[in-house]
């Protein structure tokens, strides 16, 4: 079986055979819209994480992944972003750039992108499984 990985390319999350070239052989399964970059200043508490736009204005974003991400949430990392409804928050953090692709950190995205994955039978060994 070959190694699968998911890459962000735009405003979309591709699957497929990653062998050096981050979008060879890649299937979208998954866009967002829109997409904004802003910088992680510090994370305020398990669901809020300040980020700063690009004309350095502190906002808050909610992030809906209560897991430490030391690996991600730290100062000056790249957080990637969507609008949401007014509320607590302005924006839903779903994931960070990472070494030239996107890690998605939002568990309800990664739901659906595995969901579309499966029913594309884009994963193989759930290939005998119905979705």
């Amino acid at each position: 079986m070959s190694n699968r990985a998911v890459n962000y390319a735009a405003n979309n999350f591709y699957m497929g055979n990653h062998k050096g070239c981050p979008y060879n052989n890649m299937t979208s399964i998954l866009r967002i819209d829109p997409i904004h970059r802003m910088k992680v200043l510090r994370r305020e508490n398990r669901f809020v994480v300040i980020v700063q736009d690009g004309e350095g204005q502190e906002r808050k974003a909610h992030i809906n992944n209560t897991g430490r991400l030391h690996d991600f949430i730290y100062p000056g990392a790249i957080a990637l972003l969507t609008s949401k409804n007014p509320g607590k928050t302005e924006f839903r953090l779903f994931g960070f750039l990472d070494q030239g692709s996107g890690a998605l950190t939002d568990t309800s995205f990664q739901m659906k992108a595995f969901g579309i994955a499966w029913q594309r039978g884009l994963i193989p060994w759930l290939a005998p499984y119905k979705y």
